[in-house]
C-alpha cells in the first residue's frame, strides 16, 4: 500500500468557466478532486492530501495534509468564488513542494499532482525552465502527476516535444512521475485517472514497488526484498508499532543531520580563510534565478557572501531554495497587506465626491481599510452623514475652503461624466502635484481623455475605473475594476482598488475601463431584454417561467441575464438589484456613441436601446433596471413573476372590451404626463407678473380651471382686473414661452415624463382594436412638441387641442371631434378619463359611457365623484383593457 502525502494543485483559470459545455471543467475537476482524495485515503489510512489553487491573484493554498474530506470540500467551495487569471504553474509547484517537505509525517513519500485545464502561458510555456524545476524536484525525491486536459494547452507540431511531456520526463525516477492527457470528449476526468497511472498504484491489491516489492522500481526504498512492508511491520495492522518505528527512525535520522552539519560547519570555516577569493563562487547562478518570485524573494533574504554555496554542496542549496520558497510563499499569502503598505506609503488622506448607492458602499471598501483621514462630499448631506459612522477617522469634505489642496488621492463616483466635469472644473485649481484622481463613474471614453489632459497639466494623473457587481459587489469587496490609464501608472494605482475589487483588469489607455464597461451594460442590456422577450413566448404558450428558465440556465442559451438577474430579482417580483434603468440607459447610449465614434453600426444594440429608452420613460425615475423585464412582459400582456403573487388580484376597472368600448380618450398633463403641476405653477407666476400686480384670486377660483382651456383662464382673471385683450395675449404669449422652458429646455430635459404604464395600456388597448387618442387644453405648438419627445406619435391614434374646435372643457366639442374622427356615431363607446373636474365634465357633457377620474394629477377623489365621475382610478395603469 502505498504511503504519501499529495499535494494537489488545480487549475482556477479564467479558462475553467468554459460555460458552453456542461459539465465545465471546474466542474470536471471537482469530481476529479473528489476521487483523488478518496482513492490515496483508501489506499493507506496514513496518506494526507493537500490541494491549492494556481490562478486568481497568485498560488493558495487552501488544505495542507488532510485526512478529512470535508476540508477539501470546503476548500474546493473556497476557490470557486475566485476563478480568475492566469495559472503561475512554477510558483505553485514550488509551494507546493515547500508544504510536502513540512509534512507531519516524514514517512510518507511526496507526490504533487497538478490539474491543468489552461493553455501554458510564460515560464510555464518555458521548457528549459520547466526541466530546471522538474530536476529540482526529482533531486528531493517529489514525484509529479500533471493531468492534461481539454484543447488548447499546448501547441506542438510535429515531432516537437510537449513542455508537459519534458517536465514529466525529467522528473520522474524510476517511472515514478506521469503524464497524463485527456483530450475533450464525451469520458469524464475522473474516469480517465481511475485507470490511469497516476491512481493505478493505490487501487492495485498487489506489493507497490515503493515498498521493495516485484514492481520495476524495487528496492528503491533500500528496505530489501525479505519483507514487503517498511520496517516489516504492516501499518495497517498494528499502526502503533509502525508509527513507534517511524519515530525511533527520525530520532536517528536528526541525530545524524546534526552530526554532518556541524562537519560541514567545521569544513566551511577552513575554506573561508583558505581561499578568501571571490571567484569561489558557483559558475552558474541558482534555479531560482528563473523565478521572478522565488528570486526576489531570495535577493531579500540573502545578506553577504553565500558561503555555504562554495563547496557545491547540495543540502546547502536546498536550504537556500527552501528559504527562497518560504519568502515566496509568504510574499502571495500577504499580498493583500503588501499592497495595503505599498499603499500606506503613498497616501495621506482620500476624498470620496459622489456617495449613492455605489459610491457610498465604494468609499466603505476603499477608506476604512486604509485607517486614513477620509474626506467625504455628497450633495445629500445625510449621506455624508451617515458614512462617517461607519468609515473611522472620516468627515465631510470642506468646500469653501479654496485655497486649501485637494487630498494626494480623489475618488469621484457620479451619475454621468457631466459631472465629473462640473467638479473637475470648481477644483482644478485645488489639484497638487502627483494626486490620483480614480473616476469610478460610468463615464464617457472620450470625456475621459479630456479630463487626463487637464490633470497631466497639473503633473497630476486620471484614472477611469469601470465597475461591475453592483452595490452588494462593492460591499463585498468582489468587484470587477475596468482600468483604463497608461501600463505604466497601471502598476502604480492598482493597490489602490484592490480592497473593493477580486478582478482588476487593465483594460488599455485612457478611457477603455469606461468603454469596456458601457459595451458589458449594453450587451447585459439586451441581453435583459432578450430573456424576458424569450420567456414571455413560452409565459404566453403556457409554460412556467421558473421551469423554463431552470432549463435555459443549464443549456446554451443562458447568460447572467437569465442566471442572476431573472432568478434573483425578476421571478421573485422584488425588482431590487440595486442599478437603477436611468443608468442603464445612459450607459446604453455611451455604447452606441462609442460605437458612432469608432464608425461601427449595431441595428441590434440601437432597438434595444431604444425599448430601454422606453421603459425608462414609463417607469419612475428611480425604478431598477430589472424592471425592464416588467415592461416587456406586459407588453406581451403577460408576466414573469412566479414566485409570488400580488395581494391585489382584482382588476381595477371594468374590462373596455367587455363593455364594448370602440375609443379612450385621455387627458394629457397630469393624467398621461408626469410634469409636476408645472403648468399651473407657470400660470401663475405669468399671472404675478401682470401689470401693476393687479390679478388677484383664492386658490379655489383657480382649482376651477384645472383642466380648462389656458387662454380662457387667463381671459377670465385679466378682465376681471381691468385688462385689455391685447395685455391677455401678451401675458398668454408669455405663458407659452415659459411652459416652453419648462418643459423642453436642457436644463430642464427629464421633467416632462410618462406616468407608469402608460404604453402598455395603450399597446393593450390598440391592440384590443380600442383606439386611443388625446385631448387637451395646450395649443399645437406645445402638444405636438410633447408628443414627439415622448415618442408617442406611431402609439396613438389621434389628438385634438381647444383651438382645433374653438371651445376648451368643459364644452364636448373635442371628443365629438374625436368620435367623427373614427366614425364612432354612439357616444355611449367611448371612454373619457382625466384629472381634473373639467374632465369628467366634458365626458359627461359629451354622453360618454364610462367617465374615469385619474389622482395623478390635479383634482381628488372627492371632487371627482362630486363631478359626476363614474370611476375613480389610482392611475391610468389601473385601467383594465
Amino acid at each position: 500500500m502505498p504511503l504519501e502525502a499529495t499535494m494537489m494543485i488545480i487549475d482556477n483559470s479564467e479558462y475553467m468557466r468554459n460555460g458552453d459545455y456542461q459539465p465545465t471543467r471546474w466542474e470536471t475537476q471537482k469530481d476529479a478532486v473528489n476521487v483523488v482524495f478518496q482513492t490515496k485515503i483508501d489506499a493507506n489510512p496514513e496518506n494526507t492530501v493537500g490541494i491549492m489553487t494556481m490562478a486568481g491573484k497568485g498560488p493558495e493554498v487552501l488544505v495542507t495534509h488532510s485526512k478529512d474530506l470535508g476540508q477539501i470540500l470546503q476548500g474546493l467551495h473556497k476557490a470557486s468564488s475566485n476563478i480568475s487569471g492566469q495559472i503561475d504553474i512554477p510558483t505553485a509547484i514550488a509551494i507546493a513542494q515547500l508544504a510536502l517537505k513540512h509534512r507531519e509525517n516524514k514517512n510518507l513519500r511526496q507526490r504533487i499532482i497538478v490539474f491543468v485545464a489552461s493553455p501554458l502561458e510564460g515560464q510555464a510555456a518555458d521548457e528549459k525552465a520547466m526541466v530546471k524545476l522538474a530536476k529540482k524536484l526529482k533531486k528531493n525525491n517529489v514525484a509529479v502527476d500533471v493531468v492534461s486536459y481539454g484543447d488548447g494547452i499546448e501547441e506542438t507540431t510535429g515531432e516537437e516535444k510537449s513542455v508537459l511531456r519534458a517536465f514529466v520526463d525529467s522528473a520522474s525516477s524510476g517511472d515514478n512521475s506521469h503524464l497524463v492527457s485527456i483530450p475533450p470528449g464525451t469520458r469524464l476526468l475522473s474516469d480517465a485517472l481511475i485507470s490511469s497511472p497516476i491512481l493505478s498504484d493505490d487501487r492495485s491489491s498487489s506489493i507497490p514497488a515503493e515498498f521493495g516489492g516485484s514492481g520495476d522500481a524495487a528496492g528503491a526504498s533500500g528496505s530489501g526484498g525479505a519483507n514487503q512492508f517498511e520496517f516489516g511491520v504492516d501499518p495497517s495492522l498494528d499502526p502503533e508499532l509502525a508509527l513507534a518505528l517511524q519515530m525511533s527512525m527520525q530520532e536517528a535520522q536528526a541525530r545524524e543531520a546534526a552530526e554532518a552539519a556541524a562537519a560541514a560547519s567545521n569544513q566551511a570555516e577552513t575554506t573561508i580563510h583558505a581561499s578568501p577569493s571571490p571567484t569561489a563562487a558557483p559558475a552558474e547562478p541558482t534555479d531560482d534565478d528563473e523565478e521572478r518570485l522565488l528570486q526576489q524573494a531570495l535577493v531579500m533574504s540573502q545578506e553577504g557572501n553565500d558561503v555555504e554555496m562554495e563547496g557545491g554542496d547540495e543540502f546547502d542549496e536546498d536550504e537556500d531554495e527552501e528559504a527562497a520558497i518560504a519568502r515566496a510563499i509568504e510574499m502571495i499569502q500577504a499580498i493583500s497587506s503588501a499592497n495595503i503598505s505599498h499603499t500606506a506609503a503613498i497616501m495621506s488622506d482620500v476624498l470620496f465626491i459622489g456617495l449613492g448607492a455605489m459610491g457610498g458602499e465604494l468609499a466603505c471598501r476603499l477608506a476604512a481599510p486604509q485607517g486614513y483621514t477620509t474626506f467625504l462630499h455628497d450633495l445629500k448631506p445625510l449621506s455624508v452623514e451617515n458614512l462617517t459612522s461607519r468609515i473611522p477617522r472620516s468627515k465631510g469634505f470642506n468646500m469653501s475652503a479654496q485655497s486649501e489642496p485637494l487630498p494626494s488621492v480623489v475618488y469621484t463616483c457620479l451619475p454621468s461624466s457631466t459631472d465629473v466635469e462640473q467638479v473637475l472644473q470648481t477644483f482644478l485649481d485645488r489639484v497638487k502635484r502627483g494626486t490620483l484622481w480614480f473616476d469610478c463613474t460610468s463615464g464617457d471614453p472620450f470625456k475621459d481623455r479630456e479630463f487626463e489632459a487637464l490633470l497631466r497639466g497639473k503633473e497630476a494623473t486620471f484614472v477611469d475605473v469601470g465597475v461591475s457587481g453592483g452595490p452588494r459587489g462593492a460591499a463585498a469587496g468582489s468587484l470587477t475594476a475596468m482600468v483604463g490609464c497608461p501600463t505604466d501608472v497601471f502598476q502604480k494605482v492598482q493597490p489602490f482598488l484592490e480592497s473593493c475589487a477580486e478582478r482588476i483588469v487593465h483594460c488599455g489607455d485612457t478611457g477603455a475601463g469606461h468603454a469596456v464597461k458601457a459595451v458589458n451594460n449594453i450587451i447585459m442590456g439586451t441581453n435583459l431584454v432578450i430573456a424576458s422577450e424569450g420567456l414571455s413566448i413560452l409565459a404566453k404558450y403556457g409554460v412556467s417561467p421558473a421551469a423554463a428558465l431552470a432549463i435555459i440556465n443549464e443549456s446554451s442559451g443562458r447568460s447572467w441575464a437569465t442566471q442572476d438577474r431573472m432568478q434573483n430579482y425578476i421571478l421573485p417580483g422584488t425588482y431590487d438589484y440595486g442599478f437603477q434603468l436611468s443608468l442603464l440607459e445612459k450607459d446604453m447610449s455611451t455604447a452606441l456613441q462609442l460605437a458612432s465614434g469608432c464608425g461601427n453600426t449595431t441595428p441590434l444594440l440601437t432597438n434595444s436601446f431604444r425599448l430601454v429608452s422606453r421603459a425608462s420613460q414609463t417607469l419612475s425615475a428611480t425604478a431598477d433596471h430589472t424592471r425592464l423585464a416588467e415592461v416587456v412582459a406586459k407588453l406581451q400582456s403577460t408576466t414573469l413573476v412566479t414566485h409570488k403573487q400580488s395581494s391585489d388580484k382584482q382588476p381595477k376597472s371594468p374590462s373596455m372590451r367587455a363593455l364594448g368600448i370602440k375609443l379612450v380618450v385621455f387627458d394629457c398633463a397630469g393624467t398621461i404626463i408626469d410634469e409636476g403641476g408645472l403648468v399651473y405653477n407657470v400660470l401663475k407666476q405669468v399671472m404675478r407678473r401682470a401689470p401693476g400686480g393687479c390679478i388677484t384670486y383664492t386658490e379655489e377660483e383657480f382649482n376651477r380651471w384645472h383642466g380648462g382651456n389656458k387662454i380662457e383662464l387667463l381671459r377670465f382673471f385679466g378682465y376681471r382686473a381691468g385688462m385689455s385683450e391685447e395685455e391677455v395675449q401678451g401675458m398668454y404669449t408669455d405663458f407659452l414661452s415659459s411652459l416652453q422652458t419648462g418643459y423642453f429646455s436642457s436644463e430642464n430635459k427629464g421633467a416632462v415624463t410618462l406616468i407608469p404604464g402608460v404604453i402598455e395600456l395603450f399597446y393593450e388597448l390598440r391592440r384590443a382594436g380600442i383606439k386611443v387618442c388625446l385631448n387637451t387644453g395646450y395649443p399645437h405648438s406645445i402638444a405636438d412638441r410633447l408628443i414627439q419627445v415622448l415618442e408617442l406619435e406611431d402609439k396613438i391614434d389621434g389628438l385634438v387641442v381647444a383651438e382645433d374646435v374653438g371651445m376648451g372643457r368643459p364644452y364636448p366639442y373635442m371628443i365629438q371631434h374625436l368620435a367623427r374622427l373614427h366614425n364612432i356615431v354612439d357616444m355611449r363607446h367611448i371612454v373619457k378619463l382625466g384629472d381634473s373636474v373639467r374632465d369628467i365634465e366634458e365626458g359627461r357633457f359629451s354622453g360618454c359611457g364610462l367617465v374615469v377620474g385619474v389622482l395623478t394629477g390635479a383634482d381628488s377623489a372627492e371632487d371627482h365623484i362630486k363631478a359626476g365621475a363614474d370611476l375613480v382610478l389610482k392611475s391610468v395603469a389601473d385601467l383594465s383593457v
